[in-house]
């Protein structure tokens, strides 16, 4: 199981719906390149001016998405709890999708294409699950504030529903007291 970003498990009627660590997923994590002079900050040309929340511990480079990708990397699989022999599936939708990396880096491990998964929330049915994918990872704002890609998926067929694709939420109006 994996609980780096919350609870890994959740009951769904008679199964248990797990967040595991893939089977493809590499040992070790990725390794610390070796600094060869001091890190630079580039802004997008034509970006748009605005005042901004400052924020602790967030990515700082590469290697940090690198490290993040490698610790949220997980794959949803459905034990049924209620049959007595114990029939593990995994979920098909959670092994693959368009999330790809915001950089070229060849420090991304696994499969580049997984998708980070943020939350599932199975429906009233049982049938379904709303869950919320990080699309876009963001040097600015902590994770809760990354690009999302809210889908849902149907665990009887390979279906895919999307919802809504939301960016990086970093134009916060600063009139409130922070």
């Amino acid at each position: 199981m994996n609980f780096a970003s919350g609870c890994a498990y959740q009951f769904n009627g008679d199964d248990l719906l797990i967040s595991t660590v893939p089977i493809d997923h590499p040992n070790d994590p990725p390794v610390e390149p070796v600094t060869t002079g001091p890190a630079i900050q580039v802004v997008e040309r034509n970006a748009r001016k605005a005042p901004g929340r400052t924020y602790q511990d967030l990515l700082k480079n590469e290697y940090d998405e690198a490290k993040l990708r490698y610790y949220l990397s997980v794959e949803l699989i459905v034990v049924n709890v209620v049959e007595d022999s114990c029939v593990v599936k995994l979920i098909p939708q959670s092994t693959g999708g368009a999330i790809m990396p915001s950089t070229t880096s060849k420090l991304i491990p696994q499969n580049p294409s997984r998708p980070i998964l943020h939350s599932a929330q199975a429906s009233p049915s049982k049938r379904f699950l709303l869950v919320t994918l990080l699309s876009t990872v963001s040097y600015s704002v902590p994770l809760g504030k990354f690009g999302k890609v809210i889908e849902i998926w149907d665990l009887h067929s390979d279906q895919v529903i999307p919802v809504v694709s939301l960016p990086v939420d970093d134009e916060v109006p600063l009139s409130y007291d922070a």
